[in-house]
């Protein structure tokens, strides 16, 4: 039984205690909902959109160092607006990488992604991409650069 239809169960059964618990696991680490695409949990990834990306980050020499390369620059941008950030409430990590993810997604989707017209096979893609944490994967990226 999936996360969603046991809240249900337990706010049917009138445990409104089960059923918060549940819908607080149902969150990610910021709070936000966790969105359920049916491919929970791959391999230690949120998905295997996500695992499939970064196996595909790190399959080749040449494209796991860009990646990082990318996430150095994502940290000295970030470093670079911390009067900004400051400002704004956002902290230099936050900021890195949310920074890191959307510059992996441009360069995954320029490098990667073929292009494939209006046809189902590019409705599919764009779905499964859709599906990608880039967050995650910047996360992970971030740590292993500062290491």
């Amino acid at each position: 039984m999936s996360d969603r239809y046991r809240v249900w169960a337990d706010l049917e059964a009138a445990d409104s205690d089960a059923a918060e618990h549940r819908l607080r696991e149902m969150l990610d680490a910021n709070g936000a909902p966790y969105r359920a695409t049916g491919h929970d949990e791959y391999n230690g990834w949120r998905n295997y959109e996500t695992w499939a990306v970064m196996l595909w980050l790190d399959n080749e020499q040449p494209s796991a160092e860009r990646a990082r390369t990318i996430a150095r620059q994502a940290i000295a941008d970030a470093n670079d607006r911390d009067r900004i950030t400051d400002e704004v409430g956002i902290d230099r990590d936050a900021s890195a990488r949310h920074l890191l993810a959307d510059n992996l997604k441009a360069d995954v989707e320029a490098g990667f992604v073929p292009d494939l017209g209006a046809t189902l096979a590019a409705d599919l893609l764009n779905a499964a991409l859709s599906d990608v944490d880039w967050d995650e994967i910047a996360h992970h990226l971030i740590d292993e650069v500062r290491e």
